[in-house]
């Protein structure tokens, strides 16, 4: 039996389980959804070169698809290419399902670590967090891996 997440990755199920978009404030809102547009841009071109050759990287870190030293080269279309705006289309509006969940959890992270004189998140306190209160996502999750190892746990000896 195949126990399989909702979204591309643990972390995606969660970010929508313990909604921690939430944790943004003021301007970290708007600085995470630009920041998210420029990751998303990358990513449509990232993937859609990945499907093509897998030889093509999908999971730089968002520090340097962000690095306004890095990322001229990143999103320099090659001979040949055009760029997949409905890749693109697709991926905005299920961002938080499709686009790989390590970088949006480095997104979070990244724009939530700007306040002044307040604790720093991390990732795998995010984690733990999320996972002390699971929600929809990770419950189902957490029940079909029970039941999958159930009848391993239960043979007798």
């Amino acid at each position: 039996m195949l126990c399989l997440t909702s979204g591309y990755s643990i972390e995606n199920d969660v970010i929508a389980d313990g909604a921690l978009e939430g944790l943004l404030v003021g301007p970290e809102v708007a600085r995470y959804k630009a920041e998210l547009n420029d990751f998303l841009d990358w990513y449509a071109l990232a993937l859609d070169r990945h499907l093509a050759d897998q030889s093509n990287p999908i999971a730089l870190h968002p520090e340097r698809v962000l690095s306004l030293a890095e990322r001229p080269s990143l999103m320099e279309l090659r001979a040949g290419e055009t760029y997949p705006a409905p890749l693109r289309a697709s991926l905005s509006s299920e961002y938080g399902m499709l686009v790989r969940g390590k970088s949006l959890l480095s997104l979070l992270v990244r724009n939530t670590n700007t306040r002044i004189g307040q604790p720093k998140h991390t990732d795998k306190a995010l984690l733990e967090i999320v996972a002390a209160r699971p929600g929809e996502l990770l419950t189902r999750l957490s029940d079909e891996v029970v039941a999958a190892l159930a009848p391993l746990l239960h043979q007798p000896e």
